[in-house]
C-alpha cells in the first residue's frame, strides 16, 4: 500500500506553499477539494506549484474531487488506490470576515472539521488542524495555548468557527492529535493573500490611487489643502492614529508549514491533543507596520500614537466621513475590519513555538517584510 498524507486545503494560500515544501521533500500526498468552473482540482495546484516539481506529483500524489463533507467517497476512495494515509491535515477554511456571511462562515468551517475529524478517527491516522491565534476572540492580556476558553463575543465568524472546531476535537478526537494556531499570514514569496496585512495594503494603495485621480482633477483644490504628489510619492498632512500600546501578530506561511512537517515527523502518541500557538515570539507595533507599508505604498503622512480609544474614535470618524467623500468608503470597510487588532494590546503564548525554532533554526519573520510586500505588490500589479 502507498503511505500519503491526506491534505484538504491544497488550493489555498497557506496549502499550496506546504506543497510545495512537501515536493521538495518527496511526500507523497492525497488532496482533497473542489476544481473550479474550468479547471480540475490537480489543474489548479499544478498551476501554482513549481513546475520542476510537476513529475514527482504526476506519479507520486493523488487528487480527489469532493466535498469535504462527502466521508464516504473519500473512505471508498483510498480503499480503491490501496493507500495508507499516515497522517490527515486539515487546512481547508472559509476565511471571510464579512458580517454578512458570519453564520456561513461557522457552519462551513465547523462541518468539514467534523468530517475531517471523523475520517481521521476511522483511519486511526494522526490528525492535525489548523486554527488561529485569535481563536481566543477579542480576549486581551496573554493568551496560553493549553487555554480554550468561549470569551464573550467574537471578532468575526471566522474565530467563532475556529473555536468551535477546537471544542469538537477536544470532545470527539480518538487519535494523536495536533492543533496549531497561526498569526496574520503574510509571505514576501509567495502569492499575495485577501486577508489581514494585504487587506490593509490594498486598502492603502487603492485609496492614493484614488486620491491620485482627483489631484490631476482639481490641483489647486489639493494643493491647498496640503495634499500633493511629486513622482510617486503622495503627502497626506492628516495624521494615521493607532494605539500606542497595540501590536499585531504576524508571522510567515512558511514558519507555519515548516511547523506542520515538524509535527508530521514528531507527533507523540502518548499525547491526545497538542496546541501549538504559531505567533512571533516578538511581535511588532502597529506603529511600525504601518510606517513600513506607508513606505513602501509611497505616501507620506504621519502615523501617532494614541490611546486605544481615541484610535477606536479615529477610525468611527473616518467611517463618518465616508458618507459624505465616497472615496474613503473602500478604505474604512477594510480598516474596521481589523479595528480590534490595530488597537488593542494582547500577547500569545509562544513557549512550545520557541522550542521548535530554536531545535530548527526557523525565522519567524523577516525584517522589513511590510515594506518589501508592498513594493513587491505595486510591482507586480503595474506589469
Amino acid at each position: 500500500m502507498k503511505k500519503v498524507i491526506l491534505l484538504t486545503g491544497g488550493t489555498g494560500f497557506l496549502g499550496t506553499i506546504l506543497i510545495k515544501k512537501l515536493v521538495k521533500l518527496n511526500i507523497s500526498f492525497l488532496v482533497i477539494g473542489r476544481g473550479s468552473a474550468n479547471k480540475t482540482l490537480k489543474q489548479r495546484i499544478l498551476e501554482k506549484v513549481d513546475p520542476l516539481g510537476s513529475n514527482f506529483i504526476e506519479k507520486e500524489c493523488y487528487f480527489l474531487e469532493t466535498d469535504l463533507n462527502n466521508p464516504e467517497k473519500v473512505i471508498n476512495y483510498i480503499e480503491k488506490e490501496r493507500l495508507q494515509i499516515y497522517h490527515l491535515l486539515h487546512i481547508a477554511a472559509n476565511i471571510s470576515f464579512r458580517p454578512e456571511e458570519y453564520q456561513k462562515v461557522v457552519e462551513e468551517n465547523l462541518n468539514t472539521t467534523k468530517t475531517m475529524c471523523t475520517i481521521a478517527n476511522f483511519l486511526k491516522c494522526p490528525f492535525l488542524f489548523i486554527s488561529t491565534a485569535f481563536v481566543h476572540g477579542p480576549r486581551l492580556g496573554t493568551l496560553y495555548e493549553t487555554e480554550l476558553i468561549r470569551p464573550n463575543k467574537f471578532n468575526n465568524g471566522y474565530e467563532e468557527s475556529k473555536f468551535l472546531c477546537e471544542e469538537f476535537i477536544h470532545s470527539n478526537a480518538t487519535v494523536p492529535t495536533n492543533i496549531l494556531r497561526p498569526g496574520i499570514l503574510i509571505s514576501n514569496h509567495e502569492a499575495f493573500g485577501t486577508f489581514g496585512f494585504y487587506v490593509l495594503m490594498k486598502g492603502i494603495l487603492k485609496l492614493k490611487n484614488t486620491v491620485t485621480i482627483q489631484i490631476s482633477k482639481n490641483p489647486k483644490i489639493y494643493s491647498k489643502l496640503g495634499i500633493s504628489i511629486i513622482g510617486n510619492k503622495l503627502t497626506i498632512p492628516v495624521p494615521f492614529l493607532y494605539s500606542k500600546k497595540s501590536k499585531m501578530d504576524f508571522v510567515t506561511p512558511e514558519i507555519v508549514c515548516d511547523v506542520i512537517i515538524y509535527s508530521i515527523k514528531n507527533i507523540e502518541p502518548d499525547i491526545k491533543i497538542n496546541t501549538v500557538q504559531i505567533s512571533n515570539p516578538q511581535p511588532q507595533s502597529t506603529g511600525e507596520i504601518l510606517r513600513q507599508l506607508l513606505k513602501g505604498a509611497e505616501v507620506e503622512m504621519p502615523i501617532i500614537g494614541v490611546n486605544k480609544n481615541i484610535a477606536k474614535l479615529y477610525i468611527k470618524m473616518i467611517g463618518l466621513i465616508s458618507f459624505f467623500v465616497p472615496m474613503l468608503k473602500s478604505f474604512y470597510r477594510k480598516i474596521n475590519a481589523y479595528c480590534f487588532f490595530i488597537t488593542e494590546e494582547y500577547i500569545h503564548d509562544t513557549k512550545s513555538l520557541k522550542k521548535i525554532v530554536e531545535k530548527e533554526n526557523l525565522e519567524v519573520l523577516p525584517e522589513n517584510i511590510f515594506e518589501e510586500v508592498t513594493k513587491k505588490y505595486i510591482r507586480e500589479s503595474s506589469n
